[in-house]
């Protein structure tokens, strides 16, 4: 593996810089002069060469510096694995120590704790707060309250629509109480008027038998009296059961004509 030196490029930073500034001096006056094309074209070759040339050294100092890159970091490891097992087991013993300060420190704000969690409702073991530091705790703090503002809003949410579902309730048992006391009601009315409809006809019918009755008994009695001055007719005139084959009865219409057969004449002998 070569030396790693950045001077190992070549040509030196100096002289790119002199060959750049010599070459910057190239000017065609005239796109047309082969002599002048051919001087920039050498210039250009020139520089292509140098360009080339560098990149190779580049690409070169590049893979030894990979090469070396590489050893160093498996140097690296070996080197550290001889102290990292000492380091880390110092190190647990480190922690394990602050552990226990913090430990013993928490224990005594654990009353605190528990006060603050007491006066928002939030329970807790003195196990499960003593696994908090400061800024644990508070996370802890802020994570149960947003659960308790969160059932909190749920009950609440919960509770408005127990109540809305129960004004929809009573508001329905109203309409359906209003309903069937309308019902009733129609029902009621339409049977009073059946009712006063049927007594109506009740009275017409018994007003109309009682006019019949007394017109029955009007006409009976008009009969009777007819009855009556048709036997005292028939008396008069001497008509009884026993000297009615000495009249002649005859009905015209409503007239009745009574006559007394005065004697028989026979006009032909058998």
């Amino acid at each position: 593996m070569q030396n790693l030196s950045l001077e190992q490029f070549q040509p030196t930073e100096a002289k790119l810089r002199e060959l750049a500034l010599e070459k910057s001096k190239i000017v065609i006056t005239d796109i047309e002069d082969k002599q002048q094309i051919k001087i920039a074209h050498d210039a250009k070759i020139e520089l292509r060469d140098v360009r080339i040339a560098i990149s190779l050294k580049g690409k070169e100092l590049r893979d030894d510096a990979n090469k070396f890159s590489k050893a160093v970091i498996t140097k690296e490891k070996e080197l550290l694995a001889i102290i990292a097992p000492e380091e880390d087991r110092l190190e647990k013993i480190e922690e394990n120590a602050k552990e226990i300060s913090a430990r013993k420190a928490r224990a005594k704000i654990i009353p605190i704790r528990q006060e603050k969690l007491k006066s928002i409702g939030i329970v807790a073991t003195d196990e499960e707060l003593m696994e908090y530091d400061d800024d644990g705790f508070q996370t802890f703090l802020n994570a149960e309250m947003e659960k308790k503002l969160i059932s909190e809003r749920q009950e609440l949410e919960a509770e408005k629509a127990k109540v809305e579902a129960e004004k929809i309730k009573i508001a329905r048992a109203k309409e359906m109480e209003e309903a069937k006391e309308k019902t009733r009601i129609e029902t009621e009315k339409r049977m009073k008027e059946k009712q006063a409809l049927a007594e109506k006809e009740a009275k017409a019918k018994a007003e109309r038998l009682e006019k019949e009755k007394i017109e029955a008994e009007k006409k009976k009695a008009e009969e009777l009296t007819k009855q009556k001055e048709y036997q005292e007719f028939l008396a008069k005139y001497g008509y009884t059961e026993e000297t009615k084959d000495d009249f002649i009865l005859e009905k015209t219409g409503d007239k009745i004509r009574l006559a007394k057969i005065l004697g028989i004449f026979t006009l032909f002998s058998k």
